[in-house]
């Protein structure tokens, strides 16, 4: 299969998972809004960001359970702490951009210095995602 198509897929889905967070959040909202406990006050200021690398992974079991090691989920942890300094986005490493060629959609270009790594220009998209309600 095309690693493009694939990619662009992805992203699509990742993108919708913004709305479905969002209506979801705000119906939580709804019906926890007779609890002023930290938790059910603070719903609908939760966020939801996501950061989209390609590359080789190992698959392997650890107490029956599977996980996925290697230099690519290590980057991608790594890069969770960022500098994008928005509530919610999807952050893309070149790797993953170049995959979607010219189905990519506007994105703003930034570096990042990830611990351990040579500092990577990082895709941003802060605003494709459905606004909460």
């Amino acid at each position: 299969a095309d690693p493009g198509a694939r990619a662009r897929a992805v992203l699509a889905r990742i993108e919708a998972s913004f709305g479905a967070y969002d209506e979801r959040r705000m119906a939580l909202a709804g019906a926890r809004s007779h609890c002023q406990c930290g938790a059910c006050a603070n719903i609908g200021a939760l966020s939801l960001k996501a950061l989209l690398h390609a590359g080789e992974v190992a698959h392997k079991r650890v107490r029956g359970l599977h996980e996925l090691a290697g230099e690519p989920v290590i980057l991608i942890h790594r890069l969770l702490k960022n500098g994008v300094g928005a509530p919610r986005y999807v952050l893309m490493t070149d790797a993953f951009r170049e995959l979607l060629g010219a189905g990519a959609p506007p994105l703003d270009a930034a570096t990042e210095h990830p611990d351990g790594f040579d500092p990577m220009r990082i895709w941003v998209r802060r605003e494709p995602l459905s606004r909460p309600a």
